[in-house]
This record gives C-alpha cells, sequence and structure tokens, in this order.
C-alpha cells in the first residue's frame, strides 16, 4: 500500500484521537432509532449519564478485583470466554449472551486488528484489542445484573395523551456506557471506538474514510438548548 495512504490514515487517526468521550459519545447516539426525536437537552442528558455509567461500572470492578485484566475479570465472575465468528450484519469484535453467561470474541476479527497495530505501531502498547472487547463485554455482564443501572432506567417520553404516556429506553446509551467501561478499565489513552476504522482500514480504504467523514461531521453538544 503506497505510504502517503497510510500516513494519511495515521493523520485522521491522530486527530480523531485528540476528540473527548463527549463527542464519540455523540457520534455513536446519532445512530440511535431514536436520535431524531431528542432535543440537545436530551442528548447531553443521556451522554452524560451513560458516560458516568460506564466509568462508575469500570471503578466498581477495579475495587472488587484490583489491577486484574478484563479477560481475568470475566472468568473470576463467571463468565466463559469463547472464540469463534460472529455472523452480523456488520463488522462485530464480541458479543455477550446474559443467559449462558458466555463472552464471544471474534478472533479472526481481533487477529486482523492486531496485526495491523503491530506492524503499524498506531495505538500504545497493552492496550490489546481482545482485552478491550471483553472490558466492553464486561460492561453488559453488570448491566444485566442490575436493574437499577443507569442505561435500563433511563426513559424519554415519545408520546403523551392526557395522563397516558409511552416512554422508551435509548439503545446507544448502552454502547456509550460500554465505551466509557472498557476506556477506564484499560486505563486507555484513547476512545475504544477507534478500534472501528482501524478494522475497517484492514478491509477497506474507502470504509476507513467513510467512518472518518462520518465521524468529523458528528454533532458537538451545544452549551444550551
Amino acid at each position: 500500500m503506497p505510504l502517503e495512504m497510510i500516513s494519511e490514515f495515521k493523520a485522521r487517526l491522530a486527530n480523531a484521537g485528540r476528540y473527548g468521550d463527549e463527542r464519540y459519545a455523540s457520534f455513536l447516539l446519532a445512530s440511535d432509532p431514536l436520535a431524531g426525536k431528542l432535543t440537545p437537552g436530551l442528548r447531553r442528558e443521556i451522554t452524560g449519564g451513560a458516560l458516568r455509567c460506564g466509568t462508575e461500572t469500570a471503578g466498581r470492578l477495579r475495587e472488587r478485583f484490583g489491577a486484574a485484566l478484563p479477560r481475568e475479570i470475566a472468568l473470576r465472575s463467571g463468565l466463559r470466554i469463547e472464540e469463534g465468528s460472529l455472523s452480523q450484519p456488520r463488522l462485530v469484535l464480541s458479543s455477550y449472551d446474559s443467559r449462558a453467561a458466555v463472552i464471544t470474541l471474534n478472533s479472526s476479527l481481533i487477529e486482523q486488528i492486531d496485526r495491523f497495530l503491530s506492524v503499524e505501531n498506531l495505538l500504545p502498547a497493552g492496550a490489546g484489542s481482545a482485552e478491550i472487547a471483553v472490558a466492553h463485554e464486561l460492561f453488559h455482564h453488570a448491566e444485566s445484573a442490575d436493574p437499577a443501572i443507569f442505561t435500563r432506567t433511563y426513559r424519554i417520553t415519545l408520546w403523551g395523551i392526557g395522563p397516558l404516556c409511552y416512554r422508551s429506553a435509548v439503545p446507544m446509551a448502552s454502547e456509550i456506557a460500554a465505551g466509557a467501561c472498557a476506556r477506564a478499565l484499560c486505563r486507555l489513552s484513547f476512545h475504544p471506538l477507534l478500534l472501528e476504522p482501524i478494522l475497517l482500514r484492514t478491509r477497506s480504504t474507502a470504509e476507513a474514510e467513510d467512518w472518518f467523514d462520518r465521524f468529523d461531521r458528528a454533532e458537538n453538544l451545544p452549551a444550551t438548548d
């Protein structure tokens, strides 16, 4: 691959890495099915609550398990970790099955990322993608066991007629929180969502560029409504 293409990719990766967690949260929230119904105030409320939820979950895991790696935490929590291929409509590094208490790692995709990282030295040492993926799923495990957690209790009102109203959860809040948990638990200097363009880059330059373009267009949350 031409060196200028690699150089441009690194530059865009570095640029995306300069943003804070709120920008990544806003980027994720934009893909939520309810995104069009969210006011700026609701977006701030959701992203702020989800980021705190994920960071606090990581803190509780650290209090309980000390400096253990996410994989060890998972095993000590009674989870099994399996490797295999995940048949999804999009690239997925891992999944969590609460009924079976299993985290499945998409080994082929993880190998692609780690190979690319080792060759290009794009991200700091100690940030193996498998541990990041397990940390992400550990949030979902904690979430499934806690009916009072923010991502399960937060609701927005979609419509109301007199005393009747319909309130809905915001699905992407869970992913925002899981990313915050993984970042805190793995002590990352970058947001774990940056693994996505790296993975896309191993498959297609155009797909990685499209990811960066969409991220660049992500709306910054305004200070007021």
